[in-house]
């Protein structure tokens, strides 16, 4: 045997024999994953944020505000809207201002403590802030020229019919003219006769008071409100109306009766007809 048979016998006897047909493919064994986390089927909601306590929010000063602040005055105000202007301030006299009432009270324990009780009798008949009880001190315009006080409480005795008008002018009067300023109220005889009062002026019996509105009203409206006023409930307090020069009027529950008015306008017509239905009589005034 030559020696590349020898190699060739060799290279046969060592090469591995083929597998059999027959046998089948081992199968691998399957990889197992970790199974997951289990999860719930429920939306997860966080846990609620807690709830700050409300802060109350500071009052704007008006300054900064981009529109002008508008008050609304505590009583009723007319149908009308008029020029919030102190029309009063005309129909005043000189020492009958608020300081020179200040002054005179200041001046006398006595007067003090008899206003005192005047005003915590009007308090107690629910009439206390119709008008500001010191007005109601107010004697007349021409007090000086009559050498009277311009200033003076009421007697006690005519307490009770002031309370009365006031009433009425607290029902009657306030809600179609709004604030009211007196200006005349009790007149002692004298000063009442040098005013030219009538002999029976309810100014005399503590029963009148003559006033002017707070808001700048065209005349003619002002008296129709008025009238339209004393028509409805005047003759049931008794009530006497007069309409003087500008603004200034008269209310007193010394009987029913009315002068002064217009009688061109409707509701001045109808109250000047009542008036008549129900005469009784004039009373003079300032």
């Amino acid at each position: 045997m030559t020696t590349i048979a020898m190699l060739m016998a060799l290279l046969v006897q060592d090469a591995p024999a083929d597998p059999p047909t027959d046998t089948p493919t081992p199968i691998p064994d399957p990889i197992v994953l970790p199974a997951p986390a289990p999860t719930s089927t429920q939306p997860t909601t966080p846990a609620p944020a807690p709830i700050a306590a409300p802060v109350r929010q500071a009052t704007p000063d008006p300054q900064d505000l981009g529109n002008p602040v508008i008050r609304i005055p505590t009583q009723p105000k007319p149908e009308l809207i008029y020029e919030p202007i102190d029309t009063a301030e005309e129909y005043v006299a000189v020492e009958q201002e608020a300081t020179a009432f200040a002054r005179w009270l200041d001046r006398d324990p006595a007067v003090r403590a008899q206003f005192d009780a005047f005003k915590t009798y009007l308090a107690s008949q629910g009439v206390g802030d119709v008008i500001p009880v010191w007005q109601l001190t107010r004697t007349a315009s021409s007090w000086r020229r009559c050498g009277a006080p311009p200033l003076e409480v009421p007697p006690n005795y005519m307490w009770p019919g002031l309370a009365r008008t006031l009433r009425y002018v607290r029902d009657q009067v306030v809600p179609v003219t709004g604030e009211i300023e007196a200006v005349s109220v009790y007149r002692n005889p004298l000063l009442n006769s040098c005013a030219g009062g009538s002999a029976r002026s309810a100014h005399r019996a503590g029963l009148a008071v003559d006033m002017v509105p707070r808001w700048n009203f065209d005349r003619a409206d002002l008296m129709r409100r008025l009238c339209h006023a004393h028509a409805e409930g005047g003759r049931a307090e008794d009530v006497g109306f007069g309409f003087y020069v500008g603004l200034r009027f008269h209310i007193d529950t010394a009987g029913y009766r009315s002068w002064g008015v217009d009688p061109s306008s409707a509701s001045c017509a109808r109250a000047l007809a009542l008036r008549e239905a129900a005469r009784y009589s004039t009373d003079g005034g300032e």
